[in-house]
């Protein structure tokens, strides 16, 4: 029974110097905590930021709409036409250069393909039937095209 109690004693005992050397390395991490920011403090007060911080109020509020001004307003100034003082310039356009003759002349031999405009699909069902026809198509197109 004496060994028994020896031995808890003994326990309880290593218990306590592993708390204590866990309590000294946290004490040591708040003491470098503490220090980085006092640190941070102590060169803020020898090196002031270049900016002032301002308690005034801002001269206008960041929302801009409020009794004085009704949301939608200037919205509907916008779509009032200011009167111009000269005429809008008109559309710009990309005239087609026109063809130099040189004498020769290419033909070509097969006739361009005009595909048919495809109506859109009604249902679901229609679109995956076109879905698994589209690689059918290209395969054909491809064999027939080389």
């Amino acid at each position: 029974m004496e060994d028994k109690l020896d031995k808890l004693l003994l326990l309880i005992e290593q218990q306590n110097k592993a708390w204590s050397i866990h309590l000294d390395m946290m004490q040591g991490l708040i003491n470098i905590i503490d220090a980085k920011v006092n640190s941070q403090d102590n060169l803020l007060k020898e090196h002031p930021t270049v900016r002032e911080e301002s308690n005034s109020q801002p001269t206008q509020p960041f929302n801009a709409y409020g009794d004085a001004k009704p949301y939608g307003v200037d919205i509907e100034e916008e779509k009032q036409a200011t009167p111009q003082s000269f005429p809008a310039a008109p559309p710009a356009t990309n005239p087609k250069p026109e063809p130099i003759a040189s004498g020769e002349r290419v033909i070509s031999l097969d006739t361009p393909k005009q595909e048919q405009p495809v109506a859109p699909p009604q249902s679901k069902a229609e679109m995956l039937e076109r879905q698994v026809n589209l690689p059918e198509q290209s395969a054909e197109s491809s064999v027939n095209n080389p």
